[in-house]
């Protein structure tokens, strides 16, 4: 038999699934989820965390509880474009260029990047909206060699406008595989800042490579997201028993 808290949390995951509330709206209070369900205080509220633990609202103490956006999921290990992962949600994607320039690798990132020290990298930082709505800071590093003779084409009306990974395919870099792994990490004052977080708030920190049939590193991204509107969800391959 469903415990009564799963049946009150499904019912609600129901609701919110069909548009009955959207993001932002407040669920009905505990009183009268009580009222409507003759169940306790501590069964409802069991139900209410069930449903944030799954994303699905966050409370204000003493405002209520309510509607999450919901996050834009990235389906590990394909490697899908920001553009396309927030269009497939229903939601308009832009971003805000927020740094371009020239820069030379370091000793750090030379190896990220598999060039030697000194040589030229393209350098720039983006802001990812949702329907205008912070989601996600990148922090970008392209080696000149694997994109030359189309550096150029890096600039702030196409990074501002284009699909990063568009862009390098309009320019003729095929990407055809990458690593990716992902950590936790707390805003600093100026991420929280551009992410609308207050500072120390948990941020999903995830750093990707992309590289071309050759093996040739073309992106090397550190990203940080916040985790009520991003989420990565990974398929897993049939289990290794020894």
């Amino acid at each position: 038999m469903v415990p009564a808290y799963k049946r009150i949390k499904n019912s609600l995951a129901i609701e919110i699934r069909r548009g009955r509330y959207g993001p932002g709206d407040a669920l009905p209070s505990e009183a009268e989820l009580m009222t409507k369900w003759s169940l306790s205080r501590i069964t409802v509220r069991n139900a209410v965390k069930e449903l944030a633990r799954e994303g699905l609202t966050y409370t204000i103490q003493g405002k209520g509880t309510f509607v999450a956006e919901p996050p834009i999921t990235n389906l590990l290990p394909t490697m899908t474009s920001y553009s396309f992962d927030v269009t497939q949600r229903g939601m308009t994607p832009s971003c805000k260029l927020l740094c371009l320039e020239r820069i030379e690798a370091d000793k750090t990132l030379a190896p990220r990047l598999q060039i030697s020290p000194g040589s030229a990298v393209i350098h720039f930082d983006r802001l990812l909206l949702a329907d205008a709505k912070p989601v996600s800071l990148c922090y970008t590093y392209i080696p000149v060699a694997a994109v030359a003779p189309h550096q150029d084409a890096f600039k702030t009306e196409t990074l501002s406008d284009v699909s990063f990974y568009r862009l390098l395919s309009d320019i003729g870099v095929h990407l055809t595989g990458g690593e990716q792994s992902s950590s936790a990490s707390a805003a600093t004052a100026g991420e929280g800042k551009l992410l609308d977080v207050e500072e120390g708030s948990p941020l999903i920190y995830s750093r990707r490579t992309a590289y071309t049939e050759e093996k040739t590193i073309v992106e090397y991204t550190k990203i940080l997201s916040r985790p009520d509107r991003t989420q990565w969800k990974v398929q897993l391959s049939p289990p290794v028993i020894q």
